[in-house]
């Protein structure tokens, strides 16, 4: 939560930025379907039609973060490689376009869940979701590997390779615009400082998110193929694996807000002007005149296009 406040407190509303607060809330959705769908199974008062929908919604919600992370990496990409076209591609219309294209898609794919799972009562009568045993070989057999590559072993490639390359031509890109904007003045020395910051701030969550995503694709790879006794010392490994490499996952969705933290010197800046209930709106009117005066004296292209788009984090 306290990252969706500072986001959207810190104008103008970008690309990177709406990225960002939907990327927060979807992080938020996951964790709070998972608890919910533990708390219901737990007391016993879930129902049919309660695991189809929150299994529906937390596959969604898992999913859907991981691509808003993709989407984000590939924007910057996008900036870096082809800093011509960032005004053309790079915008928060663009923006709102590919999240709700993503949305729909995963929305479609998960659709199985709403018919596929029911609950079932164990000999204590615990309550619990299970699918249905005709739905059991679709599941096994090709849900298994949809939902694999969809959640983890997809974006862990893509994020991996446009990772790589931005990486390798930040220098390339920082000579580029230099070459573009003849006026070095200090807006826009202070404009790549926060482009500089907002490539290092999702570096640095691409590769969290590999490193807690990285082993939920191994497993997937090699869990068809571990064979264990039931209820022997090897089906405790197994298990206890299985439970390691779910926390994992899910610490990907509690991360996000320190990472943004300690890689953004603009976002911990606004965080903690929202904590202490600093006005912000006198300072930006305060930049918006020094601004202003710079364009009058020729100093500064404070509000070119190129400007507009780069002005976020």
């Amino acid at each position: 939560m306290a990252s969706i406040i500072t986001i959207l407190r810190m104008p103008p509303l970008t690309s990177s930025t709406a990225y960002i607060a939907v990327l927060a809330a979807g992080d938020n959705f996951a964790l709070i379907t998972k608890l919910v769908l533990h708390q219901l199974t737990k007391h016993d008062v879930i129902g049919v039609w309660g695991c189809r929908l929150l299994y529906y919604l937390g596959s969604f919600s898992i999913m859907y973060v991981n691509w808003i992370l993709v989407a984000m990496t590939v924007e910057r990409f996008i900036a870096i490689w082809f800093p011509l076209k960032v005004v053309n591609y790079c915008n928060w219309k663009n923006a709102c376009y590919a999240m709700t294209g993503v949305a729909v898609v995963l929305l479609l794919a998960n659709l199985q869940f709403l018919w596929s799972q029911t609950q079932s009562s164990d000999g204590k009568g615990d309550i619990h979701c299970k699918f249905q045993t005709e739905y059991e070989t679709f599941i096994y057999l090709y849900w298994y590997w949809i939902d694999g590559a969809l959640y983890a072993i997809v974006p862990c490639i893509l994020l991996f390779v446009f990772n790589f390359l931005i990486i390798f031509g930040i220098r390339k890109s920082t000579r580029i615009q230099e070459g573009l904007i003849h006026n070095k003045s200090r807006h826009t020395t202070e404009t790549m400082k926060q482009q500089r910051q907002i490539t290092i701030m999702l570096v640095v969550v691409s590769v969290v998110f590999v490193l807690l995503i990285l082993p939920n694709c191994l497993f997937f790879i090699i869990k068809a193929y571990w064979i264990y006794t039931p209820n022997s010392y090897e089906h405790v490994i197994f298990l206890l694996t299985e439970q390691l490499i779910f926390v994992l996952a899910d610490s990907n969705h509690a991360v996000n807000f320190y990472l943004y933290f300690l890689s953004g010197k603009k976002f911990r800046k606004r965080f903690f002007d929202t904590i202490f209930c600093r006005h912000i709106a006198r300072r930006t009117s305060t930049e918006f005149k020094r601004s202003s005066n710079n364009d009058s004296t020729g100093t500064s292209n404070s509000f070119s296009p190129l400007h507009r788009h780069q002005t976020s984090f």
